[in-house]
């Protein structure tokens, strides 16, 4: 797609798209532009960007009055496109949704061209295109979800005459928050609205807990959850090789083992916030609350001793970098397989927190519950599948919201 040239405050190169009307004028803005920002995992693919995970994002500001997105992509994805308000560049609100679909060819090769908006006036606003699916469905497919999976971004294209620049970014300075889950935290079926047939379409991971609750603590999110992943044991989750979370939470990309398991960027996390544990007590498979516990520790070490490690890189949020203390972690249980649950309760939540509260102080390790146990007995927070519905995805982020201020000492955040 080759490489940005300077026009304005930096724009990209002049192409020619030619369409069935004749040619058009417009500008090519590659993925390697240093004016887009990268939120999430991304590994570098030439000069587009590949990516798998759910809530993976891309930033920028622009007066074009309408853009378009090049994806090549292995299955198909959903993606929330939000802009910024004229009053507010920091505030994005949702403008559509976009579905992709897999070899679909344009007149930018390989590249499906997918319209992010049109018809707008041209005025400075800020962009954001989100992934709303998770990673399952590259390689292999997963059995029960034939549509998701990874993409790659090769560029954006803009009105002749339009400009580029980096975009306001949408959360605070040094807020960050990286979030380690299943189903729950991916958002599956969370608009399935009772209708276990929809839990596919339903997923939308804008509306799940952990981003909800980075929304209201305006805070930078990553992203690495994976419907059925446990600790020790998944449930029908289909991941590569059978991997399971501490197989996969270093992975750039998660449903391509080997494509880059060192994540290329210093991004430390304030907290770490992990939901994991209701697939390896699924009924059946007989894990011992010890076990779960240990294994999930040895999890929380790697994770902390990881972000410990890194170095903030970027100049738009430099998180301190305190070396003698790890980020504080969240361990989140419920509401599925606890009190409320049709299905039954078999999630033994505060026999886990007990375990980890007595590991996690041999180690040094600060283990904050957040309890989303009971939210299953008011009939509208269950969703497609026996998931969380929107609203009790919003509620879970209400009952940890409060934890986290108090334990980050952080405060004035969006109500």
């Amino acid at each position: 797609l080759g490489r940005p040239s300077p026009v304005g405050s930096v724009r990209a190169r002049m192409r020619a798209l030619v369409t069935p009307e004749g040619i058009s004028p417009v500008i090519l803005v590659p993925a390697s532009s240093p004016l887009l920002h990268y939120s999430g995992r991304f590994l570098g693919h030439g000069s587009a960007r590949r990516f798998d995970w759910p809530g993976v994002s891309i930033l920028f500001r622009s007066s074009t009055t309408s853009a378009s997105i090049l994806l090549n992509e292995t299955r198909t994805n959903r993606y929330a496109v939000l802009l910024s308000e004229p009053d507010n560049l920091t505030r994005y609100r949702r403008h559509r949704e976009i579905l992709t679909s897999a070899g679909r060819k344009t007149a930018w090769g390989h590249y499906g061209s997918y319209e992010l908006f049109s018809g707008l006036s041209a005025e400075p606003r800020g962009v954001m295109v989100l992934k709303l699916t998770e990673a399952c469905g590259a390689r292999p497919p997963c059995d029960w979800c034939p549509s998701f999976g990874a993409a790659i971004f090769g560029g954006l294209i803009f009105d002749e005459g339009s400009d580029l620049s980096e975009a306001a970014l949408p959360w605070r300075e040094g807020r960050r928050l990286a979030f380690y889950g299943d189903s729950i935290t991916v958002g599956w079926g969370v608009r399935g609205g009772g209708d276990d047939r929809a839990c596919d379409d339903g997923e939308d991971h804008s509306a799940a807990w952990g981003v909800v609750l980075s929304r209201m603590l305006e805070a930078e999110f990553h992203s690495v959850a994976w419907s059925g992943i446990g600790v020790l044991l998944n449930d029908a989750a289909d991941s590569p090789q059978n991997r399971t979370m501490p197989q996969m939470a270093r992975s750039v990309l998660g449903g391509v083992p080997g494509a880059g398991d060192v994540l290329p960027a210093a991004w430390r996390p304030s907290a770490l916030l992990v939901h994991l544990g209701t697939n390896d007590f699924t009924p059946g498979h007989e894990m011992s609350v010890a076990s779960f516990a240990a294994a999930y520790v040895e999890l929380l070490l790697n994770l902390t001793a990881e972000a410990d490690s890194r170095r903030p890189a970027s100049k738009v949020s430099p998180a301190p970098v305190t070396a003698a203390e790890p980020p504080p972690v969240f361990a989140a249980c419920g509401p599925m397989g606890t009190r409320g649950d049709h299905r039954g309760e078999y999630f033994p939540c505060s026999d886990i927190w007990d375990a980890l509260a007595a590991l996690g102080a041999q180690r040094a390790l600060r283990i904050h519950p957040l309890d989303f146990r009971r939210l299953y007995e008011v009939d509208a927070n269950v969703g497609g599948c026996n998931h969380p519905s929107v609203q009790g995805q919003q509620r879970m982020a209400e009952i940890a919201r409060p934890v986290v201020e108090r334990v980050l000492g952080w405060s004035e955040s969006i109500t």
